[in-house]
């Protein structure tokens, strides 16, 4: 391989051999971004009423990010998978990327394989925009595995399905997949909700 690795402040004594891949490099950043938007998925899902019982862990063979409860107690397992910027630079940032989805929907038949599963929730930062018909394929067929599925980014309607969930002791009924889609523009002002405020 050809690296290059600086060991003075000058830049001196450059030399071949000892660096880092850009391939490792790459699966670097692309670990810290995963940990930096789980920050943000939880601290979405806070704002939205839920309480944080665990961190991220596994459940057999699926890496889950998180499990919340709302007021009542009861429990959910969540999927956190996007990036950290609504204006990414990634060509297919959050779930528009087609292996993104179909790991999540992989995840999902394994965790509802386990016994008393908890209801699912994926949270991201970008649904499927129609640039990538394949995406949106695999993300429709969570239907019925997952609770919902949202965006931390402008995604009103999917922040106040959260707030019930989180709040209500109401029977949950899964979203329709038909509500997986961005925000129309004008309905991304959900930081103007009282309770995204009070949960800040």
């Amino acid at each position: 391989m050809n690296h290059l690795r600086a060991t003075g402040a000058g830049g001196e004594g450059l030399y071949e051999g000892d660096g880092v891949s850009s391939a490792a490099a790459s699966q670097g950043r692309a670990a810290q971004e995963g940990a930096e938007f789980d920050l943000l998925a939880l601290g979405h899902l806070q704002k939205a009423g839920a309480k944080v019982v665990r961190g991220r862990h596994r459940v057999g063979m699926v890496s889950v990010d998180a499990v919340v409860k709302g007021n009542g107690g009861r429990q959910f397992w969540v999927l956190a998978h996007g990036n950290v910027d609504v204006d990414s630079a990634a060509k297919l940032p959050g779930l528009i990327r087609t292996d993104t989805t179909r790991k999540v929907g992989y995840d999902t038949v394994l965790l509802n394989e386990t016994a008393d599963p908890f209801p699912i929730l994926v949270v991201t930062s970008h649904l499927p925009d129609g640039t990538n018909p394949a995406s949106q394929g695999w993300l429709d067929t969570l239907n019925g595995r997952v609770l919902d599925v949202v965006s931390i980014y402008g995604d009103l309607a999917g922040f106040q399905r959260l707030h019930r969930y989180f709040t209500s002791d109401r029977p949950l009924v899964p979203a329709s997949p038909s509500l997986w889609r961005p925000p129309a523009t004008g309905q991304t002002g959900f930081d103007t909700l009282p309770e995204y405020h009070s949960h800040a």
